[in-house]
């Protein structure tokens, strides 16, 4: 599996202050992994914005995901 993201994905706050960050980003790939690429990505996009509560993105987001089976 291949990701492809933006930094506006991980810099982007909650209503708190706090960023999505690497680790939350990476737990939530591999919660997802065995998915397909459409599901992956998907999931990733849902768990950041439960996470973000509602909250504007900081930055514009992109998130491309490449599964080889």
């Amino acid at each position: 599996v291949l990701l492809l993201f933006t930094d506006g994905l991980i810099e982007s706050t909650n209503a708190e202050g706090k960023d999505w960050g690497q680790r939350r980003f990476i737990k939530s790939f591999l919660n997802h992994a065995k998915s397909s690429a459409k599901d992956i990505r998907s999931e990733i996009i849902k768990d950041a914005n439960d996470f973000f509560q509602g909250q504007p993105y900081n930055d514009d987001i992109t998130l491309v995901v490449i599964k080889i089976k």
